[in-house]
């Protein structure tokens, strides 16, 4: 009788063990379906032909990444001291979703947020740019070298963009470096997006003029360095 009982007491552990790991097992997979995925990047990561800042991912740190779904509260979506975890899968329940970050870099804080709608069973990119949080002033630095020995004046000037109001106007010193000679256009100014343009002039008109949009970000150098080709004939 005592070995029955055991038998029967046993058959019940299994048999509740067995239950209660297929409940697991179910609520694991339920969790995972129906989700759909995020793909995070930086704008600025990214080479192009505007002039902006360049930053190091792995130099970012004391992140937080928020979500709110259309018609719900804002919820922490993760937390990580440097960009290494950051590039995990972070599933998402489908709809319009407002994203968020918060960073700290080259010591000082940034944010963003992005609109992105979360489809089941897809990867949807969301590609963060760098705000300023405190600091409002960037720099812009571009270096310009050139062979010619007829260049006597250098103007560069700044324009808002893409309204094209003039920000700031300079005459460059032509410096000399070995056989070459080179400019130098170093200005601070407001976060914002920009037209610059830089004419090499000679005695017999412009032979030359560089131009190109900046981005400018708080707390951030842009910065551009090249050749440029002077013509033998003004423009």
């Amino acid at each position: 009788m005592k070995k029955k009982i055991n038998r029967l007491f046993l058959l019940l552990i299994f048999s509740l063990s067995f239950i209660i790991l297929s409940s697991c097992n179910f609520q694991e997979t339920e969790n995972h379906t129906g989700l759909g995925y995020i793909r995070i990047s930086f704008d600025e990561e990214e080479k192009s032909r505007t002039i902006k800042p360049r930053i190091d991912t792995s130099e970012i740190t004391n992140i937080r990444l928020y979500g709110t779904k259309s018609g719900n509260l804002k919820m922490l979506l993760g937390e990580w001291e440097n960009s290494s975890g950051m590039y995990s899968n972070i599933s998402l329940v489908p709809g319009d979703w407002e994203i968020s970050i918060e960073l700290t870099y080259n010591h000082q804080r940034y944010q963003d947020t992005k609109t992105v709608r979360i489809t089941e069973g897809e990867y949807s990119s969301v590609k963060f740019s760098l705000n300023s949080v405190y600091n409002t002033n960037g720099r812009l630095k571009i270096k310009l070298h050139f062979y010619s020995s007829v260049i006597n004046n250098v103007t560069a000037k700044l324009y808002s963009y893409p309204s094209m109001e003039i920000q700031n106007t300079q005459y460059l010193g032509i410096f000399d470096d070995d056989t070459q000679k080179y400019v130098e256009y170093d200005y601070y100014i407001n976060t914002g997006t920009y037209f610059v343009e830089i004419k090499f002039s000679s005695e017999d008109g412009v032979l030359n003029t560089y131009s190109d949009i900046v981005r400018i970000i708080g707390g951030l150098d842009s910065e551009e360095e090249r050749y440029i080709s002077i013509n033998t004939t003004p423009l």
